[in-house]
């Protein structure tokens, strides 16, 4: 596993304000402290000058993280570093990076950098305590039905055959992401999942659906129904940028509790529009095509860099519209993610 550290990793907030290593939900931090606990190989990587955090500076899981031995890079001498970086995980691993993997770690800072707040990449992690560099279409077709805990999802708990995830609005909002472990893939992906409202108090501004290309550092594509319309957006750290609403429709709209589940699905492909990257998104509702968009092209304001790699898995909010102590329960079934 490679830990990227930027200037604002121990400070980094969500979107209610909280610290995001102190939320034991937190993606950077489960993955972290998962892969210490299990004594598989972490690389911390220190990007912008930053310094390797203090023991003291850690929550408890992650302090060993501070012992280990990090690498520099610097974009004025970017290929190097990398190169070294490269040669580190040959030599740990016995593998060379292959495919796509190869070519994100040589691609120009933009790529990992970012803004500089963490990122967790190429993890693959092996019965014999090593993270290995893998080629990620292995990972696909991931389907689960949620009958065995065998990918152990994060974020929500197990039904009997389903997963489910329940969330509190807070005074800011709420949002929380479930994921298998290990489903970072590098492919154009076709996700989808079964998914219905089961209980919670919210009566207003709750939403739930799927996210692709979440790269560790609060970045994502996120195709959701809410109470009043689907939308299809792009999330960044501080801000959600839209790149299609759907006109509403009580047909695809998130509905009450004990209605019948959605099938939801979405895809996530990428391509090349004036030598540029860009990324097409999709959202069909039980089979009818509601939205689609292309990032940056269809963006509602400045989206930034397009993401080109990262998790995959469900989401359910609660906007700020509300009580406070709204809760919302979804239940989601048959997931399915494959090559696009």
């Amino acid at each position: 596993m490679i830990a990227v550290i930027g200037p604002t990793w121990l400070e980094a907030v969500d979107e209610s304000g909280q610290r995001r290593l102190a939320d034991e939900r937190d993606w950077v931090r489960v993955e972290i402290a998962t892969a210490l606990e299990k004594n598989i190989l972490v690389i911390p990587v220190l990007v912008s000058g930053t310094s390797m955090p203090s023991e003291d500076e850690l929550p408890d899981p992650l302090k060993p993280l501070s012992q280990l031995n990090a690498h520099e890079i610097d974009e004025h001498r970017w290929d190097y570093d990398v190169g070294l970086l490269q040669t580190a995980l040959e030599d740990e691993t016995g593998i060379r990076p292959i495919g796509r993997i190869r070519r994100l770690l040589s691609a120009r800072p933009r790529v990992l950098i970012g803004v500089g707040v963490v990122l967790v990449a190429l993890a693959a992690l092996l019965a014999v305590g090593i993270a290995k560099l893998v080629d990620t279409s292995s990972l696909l077709p991931f389907n689960d039905n949620f009958s065995t805990e065998d990918y152990n999802w994060k974020g929500g708990v197990y039904g009997e055959g389903v997963y489910e995830v329940s969330l509190q609005r807070g005074v800011e909002g709420s949002a929380v992401a479930a994921f298998p472990q290990d489903a970072f893939s590098d492919e154009n992906l076709r996700i989808s999942v079964d998914a219905h409202r089961t209980g919670g108090t919210a009566t207003e501004r709750y939403a739930y659906g799927i996210f692709c290309r979440g790269d560790g550092q609060n970045n994502f594509y996120a195709f959701s129904i809410w109470t009043n319309q689907a939308t299809l957006a792009k999330r960044t750290p501080g801000s959600i940028d839209p790149i299609a609403l759907a006109e509403p429709n009580r047909d695809v709209r998130a509905t009450v509790e004990g209605d019948p589940p959605k099938k939801l699905e979405a895809t996530c492909t990428s391509r090349t529009v004036n030598g540029q990257p860009a990324v097409d998104l999709r959202f069909w509702v039980n089979d009818q095509l509601i939205l689609e968009g292309t990032d940056p092209i269809t963006c509602q304001t400045s989206c930034g860099p397009t993401i080109e790699s990262g998790s995959f898995g469900l989401r359910a909010s609660l906007g700020k519209a509300g009580a406070d102590d709204d809760t919302l329960e979804v239940t989601f079934d048959d997931f399915a993610a494959r090559e696009e």
